[in-house]
């Protein structure tokens, strides 16, 4: 069954996050870079800032209808993308700010998600305390299954902001694998 106050509170969760991201994130950005798609995001900024705002009233009306449980189970990926977003940490540093977790992070806050979905639907029923089980393990493998389809598709999105992510420092798995490598791993993942 779809839980669709659970789909449109992660949709409007995730404007929240991305539009708060983009707030943030152009304040850091220099003149130079202002180009393509910054651009746009520039033109349109104060859209930006009004998509947050409504994001921020639904994703709070909707926090109050969703089950405990579930709350419970989306304290993870909430706290992972506060800190990826926001620059609270040592030096105003974001979790994004730091070599090489980019896109780990997104993708464990995506499996979270897609994960607390699956879960919350009751089939939490058909799991083991006891860790050595076949339904154990088949929960761990959908798990995995999602953090590597969504760090394989997340993997271009390091290539095409190499530019900025050297300016400011943060080293990506691309800078480090070169594109060629990179884009074998995709592959490979997205097989797998």
């Amino acid at each position: 069954p779809i839980n669709l106050e659970y789909i449109v509170f992660v949709f409007f969760a995730t404007m929240l996050t991305y539009s708060v991201h983009r707030i943030i994130g152009f304040r850091k950005l220099e003149d130079k870079f202002i180009e393509g798609r910054f651009k746009t995001i520039k033109k349109y900024k104060s859209h930006i800032f009004t998509y947050a705002l409504i994001s921020f009233f639904v994703t709070v009306i909707l926090l109050f209808r969703l089950p405990q449980r579930v709350l419970l189970f989306l304290v993870l990926p909430a706290l992972i993308s506060a800190l990826y977003t926001i620059p609270v940490l040592a030096n105003r540093k974001r979790l994004r700010d730091f070599n090489y977790i980019k896109i780990i992070l997104i993708a464990l806050t995506w499996a979270c998600v897609a994960y607390v979905e699956i879960w919350s639907q009751g089939y939490s029923n058909h799991i083991s305390p006891s860790l050595f089980t076949l339904g154990n393990w088949i929960w761990i493998g959908l798990f995995i299954e999602k953090f590597l389809y969504i760090f394989a598709i997340t993997l271009p999105f390091d290539i095409r902001d190499e530019t900025i992510d050297k300016h400011t420092n943060v080293k990506t798995f691309p800078s480090l694998w070169g594109h060629g490598n990179t884009y074998k791993i995709i592959d490979f993942l997205l097989i797998l």
